[in-house]
């Protein structure tokens, strides 16, 4: 007799039942409690396997393959075995209820479902906290689909998992600066820093992966300036001339005028974080200026140093022309929601990344406004979290 999915049944429930499922998310209790009845085994399911419960009240892998784990489960059959009838990771069991909050992810686990080497290591570190697996587990399977399993270990080890904070893992770029520091000889790589390895302490992996993303955005594939090249054009308000300076030796040259350290703020202008002028007078250097987009304002730039010889202060008319010549622009071109892209450009540098990732691959296939804005929120999000690591 086939067994169904349908988990009718009129069994007892276990004593205790009512306690564990309140330790589910809300979502699977219903169904969760319809399957306690359908027999002892899968009663003791509940409390002995949350994650093959959870994978067989939301319809995980096909019809036949919950059938046939349930099938083995109600013959007296070892949970090891329904597993991997199953297709389910035999190394989720060390998981509670409180970590899956959704569907289980289908992609990676079915890659790795008898990966024993990766499963030793990464039960060893599920968090302490119940209340943060949920979190815990969502990262460490997006990583692994992003860049692999060194990176998902590396992840599940750092101590940023909290309660209530499972929400989409924002790895998008981390996981993409993992995968290209492994794969030295592609032109994406080349733009990166530092590489990442094992040992690296998450804020400077953030930071590292934000920089070269936007050193390959910025740098590589931005397009011509288009309606935005007021910026980039030298231009003159009250007899002051405003030169922007984009070149390494643009900026070097101006640092050694205005006996400053404004040389150092290439890598900042090539990641796409300000606009550096130098003010004339006469072919006279008058001031240094950087502009850096508004924080929460897109199309604003903020006048963030205006500074004289040395570091001085500027005089008055000065600061009046500065102001003017920043009202006459059109909107600020820099923040990476604003960015014109080059679609060939990106092709080349991201290709290579999705072809061996495929579908795992969060890189999307064209620069869109809104790709380029979720991936600004998703770096935000992250730094805000490698902030509080300990």
């Amino acid at each position: 007799m086939t067994c169904k999915t349908t988990f009718a049944g009129t069994g007892k429930l276990r004593p205790g039942l009512d306690a564990q499922l309140r330790r589910y998310h809300r979502d699977h209790r219903r169904r969760l409690r319809k399957l306690a009845r359908g027999s002892v085994a899968l009663r003791d399911l509940v409390h002995g396997f949350p994650a093959m419960a959870v994978a067989l009240v939301t319809g995980y892998r096909t019809r036949a393959d919950r059938d046939g784990c349930i099938a083995v489960l109600t013959a007296g059959g070892d949970l090891k075995r329904a597993a991997g009838v199953l297709g389910l990771p035999f190394w989720l069991r060390r998981l509670p209820p409180e970590a899956f909050v959704g569907p289980l992810d289908e992609g990676v686990d079915g890659k790795a479902a008898s990966d024993e080497k990766f499963a030793r290591r990464v039960v060893n570190l599920v968090p302490e906290d119940p209340n943060a697996t949920a979190m815990w587990l969502a990262w460490v399977q997006a990583a692994r689909r992003g860049a692999g399993d060194d990176f998902a270990l590396w992840l599940a080890s750092r101590r940023i998992y909290r309660a209530g904070e499972a929400g989409p893992p924002p790895l998008t770029v981390l996981a993409a600066y993992t995968w290209f520091s492994a794969n030295r000889e592609l032109t994406a790589a080349s733009l990166i820093g530092t590489p990442w390895h094992a040992r690296m302490a998450l804020p400077r992996a953030v930071a590292e992966a934000k920089r070269w993303f936007h050193r390959a955005v910025f740098g590589f594939c931005r397009s011509a300036p288009g309606i935005d090249a007021s910026w980039y054009r030298t231009q003159a308000v009250a007899g002051i001339r405003f030169v922007p300076l984009t070149s390494r030796e643009a900026l070097r040259r101006e640092g050694d005028r205005m006996a400053n350290c404004v040389a150092g703020y290439h890598e900042k202008v090539v990641e796409g974080g300000c606009l550096i002028y130098g003010l004339r007078r006469d072919d006279a250097p008058v001031a240094t200026m950087e502009l850096v987009p508004h924080p929460s304002v897109p199309g604003v730039g903020l006048i963030a140093q205006l500074l004289g010889p040395g570091n001085t202060p500027v005089d008055r008319d000065v600061v009046e022309a500065a102001r003017t010549w920043r009202a006459r622009q059109g909107p600020f071109p820099l923040g990476i929601t604003r960015l014109a892209v080059s679609p060939e450009r990106w092709e080349r540098l991201f290709a290579p990344y999705r072809e061996a990732m495929g579908a795992d691959a969060a890189i999307a296939e064209a620069p869109t406004p809104a790709f380029l804005a979720r991936i600004s929120r998703e770096l935000a999000a992250l730094e805000a979290i490698a902030t509080k690591a300990t």
